[in-house]
């Protein structure tokens, strides 16, 4: 008889456990009776590595969404002379969008920017600071050096649990500065730079009149040096030749709807489905029921209509989660505003905790993805901000811990709100705030267990006394007892901003089909691409979605241009 060794012995075990596994997601899924697809199952077909397994699939993914959102192609044959031409046809002008239009521009290819919008913009207007790294000019000029190349890569691909497309990362890194440098040789003020971020190794920087400010600036630009801005233009549909490779749109304007714009080359940069209630129930699911409402706040259309023309192409989906750049925690309610003084309390560096009474982490530690973490991995969405009446005498007369902005707050941002107990007690009973007499009070009032939240009360009162948390390790700036009634609750819903993952592309921005080949003709960035973030928008990495929103415009139209 072989002899049996330990590593074949389990590998035989392992390979048992699988088959018995496999064999029995065979025996009662759809999948057996060829019907997967029509019953969304999530057994997918592996290619190559399905047959080396009997033929059956080894990855377990996500039903795939393109049938239920795909918008199909109009078919250049069938449309007669278009009624505009140009090599480089940009869709969406957002951060994205206006960089992709004004580095197409002067590279020489002529370029149309459509803007469904009456002007350019986007969810780009709302851009507070940006990232760039040690290359950048402002970042030189300033002489505040940030990490090295190495230190960003490797500092990113964790935050992004390695799944990130390795080399666009790499090209990211490397050509981020262009649309900066750009900005820097126009003349373009800025009222921040330096390095830092939240334990990141990278640079930050604020422009003058934010994002705004340089929307504004790249589109009198744009504009003025002979680009073809068409607002108030909606594409509808990607353009197709007889061979697949995309020459066009059709799009509706204002004067003429279904026109045909053909181009050598299409961008998408669109702005994600932040705005798609159906897209995000798909993609996002649970963590996407109540979203940050900047983009309906401001009437910005993000409604996924880019990423939806692409699948009609035949785009595919991310393979990873469909995943949103979370902001901070607001109120339940829609009726409390960013910056209102129920917004501003929920984020102040109480006690966190969940419906079981438990403290939940280092309520300190409030940078991007810590709160959104806490509360959607562990907590169905949702974690309660519990604080006393000495907390809200602290937040009328004295500087917030945390303030309202995770990237560089503005003048005044943490200042005290003197109106802030009236505000609370006219929101009790609205849906985001509750109040108690006592602990035991609030906890019945609020449906928290009461006798776990007066133990949690207790034990987070003797580490404040002690000035020290050994449990979680919060700054003692924020660590303050919490004993005077009456006692608040603030139900604290972690939000974002916008969607990040669209469809896949290569490290060129090129738009792949399923088996990894280029889309002839058909380039992505921004919210409509995937393959950049992976995991949430890395909490390190302030800036970093506006910023792959300048590089990968810029660096498309790069990739374009050399290939006429």
């Amino acid at each position: 008889m072989k002899e049996v060794s330990r590593r074949s012995f389990l590998g035989l075990g392992a390979a048992a456990v699988s088959g018995m596994a496999l064999s029995s997601m065979i025996g009662c899924s759809p999948a057996a009776s060829g019907d997967a697809k029509e019953e969304g199952t999530a057994l997918a077909d592996s290619g190559s590595s399905s047959e080396a397994n009997g033929g059956v699939g080894i990855y377990a993914e996500r039903a795939s969404g393109i049938e239920r959102f795909a918008v199909a192609p109009a078919k250049a044959s069938e449309l007669g002379e278009p009624d505009e031409t140009c090599d480089w046809l940009v869709i969406g002008g957002g951060n994205t969008g206006l960089f992709a239009a004004i580095r197409g521009l002067e590279l020489g290819m002529d370029t149309i920017l459509l803007e469904k919008n009456p002007m350019t913009g986007g969810a780009g207007v709302g851009t507070e600071a940006t990232q760039l790294l040690n290359d950048s000019k402002y970042l030189q000029e300033a002489s505040s050096p940030c990490g090295t190349s190495a230190e960003v890569y490797h500092y990113f691909q964790m935050q992004n649990a390695w799944l990130s497309d390795g080399l666009l990362v790499s090209n990211y890194i490397n050509n981020v500065h262009g649309p900066h440098d750009w900005l820097y040789d126009h003349g373009m003020k800025t009222v921040f730079c330096a390095s830092g971020g939240v334990e990141a190794p990278v640079g930050g920087i604020m422009y003058e009149g934010m994002g705004s400010g340089v929307n504004a600036f790249v589109t009198e630009t744009f504009e003025k040096e002979g680009g073809r801005l068409m607002t108030s233009t909606a594409a509808t549909k990607l353009v197709v030749d007889d061979e697949g490779t995309v020459v066009g749109v059709v799009a509706d304007g204002k004067e003429k709807k279904g026109q045909y714009i053909a181009a050598k080359n299409v961008f998408l940069g669109t702005g994600g489905f932040g705005t798609n209630p159906d897209m995000v129930a798909y993609y996002i699911g649970e963590a996407g029921t109540i979203a940050y409402k900047r983009d309906e706040q401001m009437g910005i259309p993000h409604d996924g209509d880019g990423i939806c023309m692409a699948f009609g192409v035949g785009a595919v989906e991310s393979r990873e989660m469909w995943t949103a750049a979370p902001g901070q925690g607001s109120p339940a309610s829609v009726n409390d505003l960013w910056d209102s003084e129920v917004d501003r309390a929920c984020r102040e560096a109480n006690l966190w905790v969940n419906d079981n009474g438990k403290r939940l982490g280092n309520e300190k530690w409030d940078a991007i993805s810590s709160n959104f973490g806490t509360a959607y991995r562990q907590n169905g969405g949702y974690y309660w901000n519990v604080f006393d009446q000495t907390a809200v005498e602290r937040m009328q007369t004295e500087p917030f811990v945390m303030g309202s902005r995770w990237v560089i707050a503005p003048e005044g941002d943490g200042d005290p709100m003197p109106s802030m107990g009236k505000a609370l007690d006219a929101a009790v009973g609205g849906g985001s705030v509750w109040k108690g007499e006592t602990i035991e009070e609030l906890a019945a009032s609020v449906g928290i267990d009461a006798e776990s939240l007066a133990a949690t009360v207790k034990r987070y009162n003797e580490l404040a006394r002690n000035g020290e948390d050994t449990d979680f390790w919060k700054d003692p700036v924020a660590l303050h007892e919490l004993s005077t009634g009456p006692f608040y609750a603030i139900k604290v819903v972690p939000t974002w901003f916008c969607t990040l993952c669209g469809v896949k592309v290569d490290e060129n921005l090129r738009v792949i089909d399923e088996k990894g080949n280029p889309i002839k003709g058909l380039y992505a960035g921004g919210a409509d691409a995937s393959q950049f973030f992976t995991t949430e928008y890395s909490h390190g990495f302030g800036g970093s979605c506006s910023a792959f929103a300048y590089f990968s415009g810029w660096y498309a139209a790069e990739i374009a241009a050399a290939s006429r």
